[in-house]
């Protein structure tokens, strides 16, 4: 029985499904290895917050409900505040991701590279935001997920894209120079700060 919840719990795709199979974690969340209903809870919380049918408040409601238990038996407690980043990061109120980053940090979980890039998202997304890609990218590189032996190309271009977003043109080339991988994204990401700047001579030069 353990194990069919969990399968289920990865067949979810409806609201309704959400609805169900959450309940009977809740029910049956004693009898289930911690392990399994922390994996159970993330594959709920996953298709909530990602999901095209999902549900954010419902996932919203589900990682706060559930923060003590997953704090205890998750490997991974980053995954949980990663999946729910990603899908505000994406929604029409990015900034309610760095909201959800701040509490991360508060709890004392450790952010890593999929942290960072979610919540550069929203800051590219949403330019009201109190914290600017500078406080991340500082944070960032105290975390090892940015620098020069740093493989992480995503979380580079995620920083150079709201950089760019703020047309912040030396802070960009800055991050551009410094990474260790290039790729289209890198180069789409310093054409649009030189655009955003008007600074066409440049930005023919980067096409170039």
């Amino acid at each position: 029985m353990p194990s069919l919840l969990l399968a289920r719990c990865g067949w979810c795709s409806t609201k309704r499904d959400l609805c169900l199979l959450h309940g009977a974690v809740l029910r049956r969340r004693h009898l289930l290895p911690a392990a399994d209903a922390a994996a159970a809870l993330a594959k709920l919380l996953r298709f909530a917050a990602v999901s095209p049918a999902g549900d954010l408040r419902h996932a919203s409601l589900l990682l706060s409900f559930h923060l003590p238990f997953i704090s205890s038996a998750a490997s991974h407690l980053a995954f949980f505040y990663n999946t729910l980043m990603r899908g505000l990061a994406a929604s029409s109120s990015p900034g309610a991701a760095i909201e959800v980053f701040t509490a991360m940090r508060r709890a004392g979980a450790t952010p890593d590279a999929f942290t960072f890039t979610f919540a550069l998202k929203s800051c590219t997304r949403c330019h009201s935001l109190g914290r600017l890609p500078s406080d991340l990218h500082a944070q960032a590189i105290k975390h090892g997920c940015l620098g020069a032996r740093s493989p992480h190309a995503h979380v580079h271009n995620a920083l150079l894209h709201a950089y760019a977003s703020r047309a912040a043109v030396d802070d960009a080339r800055r991050v551009f120079d410094g990474m260790p991988i290039r790729d289209v994204v890198s180069f789409t990401g310093l054409l649009t700060v030189h655009l955003k700047a008007s600074d066409l001579d440049s930005a023919r030069e980067v096409f170039d």
